[in-house]
């Protein structure tokens, strides 16, 4: 267990501190080092990860090679959208740099998302168009890389 605050998180800041809470429940810190694979493409997801430190290379397998689609960093969160569709991870991770994680069980996430409204609609807000300049593909500095990115549950192979 560890004390990260959720509500730093922009996917987060929205949440009533109740459901922040539930959510802090679960949660977990995780520790990589440089070149780290932490998922690959096609793997089931089960967490979630903010990260706190450090930075990823989200990695997608093309004509046989792994291509680096983006980097992700402090503050983003990284495969939720595989524990909300339930389809497998679309991509690849590894560290760049040492990392620290908080990982996010997906029964904590589906807990508060059955029953809080309020938990839906900020992350609905923060996910739709509608949702202006909160709207970076749930919560990366690189936006659209959310609905490919996916992590699996251990941090090393």
């Amino acid at each position: 267990m560890t004390t990260f605050d959720l509500g730093t998180v922009p996917l987060f800041s929205e949440l009533p501190r109740d459901d922040l809470d539930r959510l802090s429940n679960g949660i977990v810190e995780l520790n990589m080092e440089k070149g780290d694979a932490l998922f690959d493409e096609g793997d089931e997801a089960d967490r979630a990860y903010v990260i706190a430190e450090g930075e990823l290379e989200i990695l997608k397998e093309s004509a046989g090679r792994n291509v680096r689609i983006a980097v992700s960093g402090p503050g983003d969160v990284v495969g939720e959208m595989a524990l909300l569709t339930g389809e497998p991870r679309n991509a690849g991770a590894q560290a760049l740099t040492p990392v620290r994680l908080i990982a996010i069980p997906r029964s904590c996430l589906e807990d508060v998302l059955a029953t809080s409204v309020e938990a839906n609609r900020a992350l609905f807000q923060y996910s739709s168009p509608a949702g202006g300049s909160k709207n970076r593909g749930f919560g990366s500095r690189n936006g659209w890389h959310r609905s490919v990115c996916s992590l699996r549950a251990s941090p090393t192979r």
